[in-house]
């Protein structure tokens, strides 16, 4: 499907989450730690799968959001192994 197994768990993570979620957030809470969170963040946003944001109440927080093709490329990985 064309993604590492650090960008599968991104997109898993932000599926779970009801709103947005900080990008600091998404690097602590990763299974194996990502060196570089912006980088993976900036490629799965190239293709896709998620959206950067601003936080309104806090202008250095960056928010992370699944996007519908993000929603499409977990459910297209899922259908096989049912």
């Amino acid at each position: 499907f064309g993604l590492t197994p650090q960008q599968y768990n991104v997109l898993r993570l932000l599926e779970a989450s009801e709103s947005p979620v900080p990008t600091l957030t998404v690097a602590t809470r990763l299974v194996s730690r990502a060196p570089d969170i912006t980088r993976m963040l900036d490629r799965l946003e190239h293709d896709g799968y998620v959206l950067r944001t601003r936080s309104s109440e806090d202008r250095r927080a960056v928010l992370v959001s699944l996007t519908t093709e993000g929603r499409k490329m977990l459910d297209d990985i899922a259908e096989p192994l049912e």
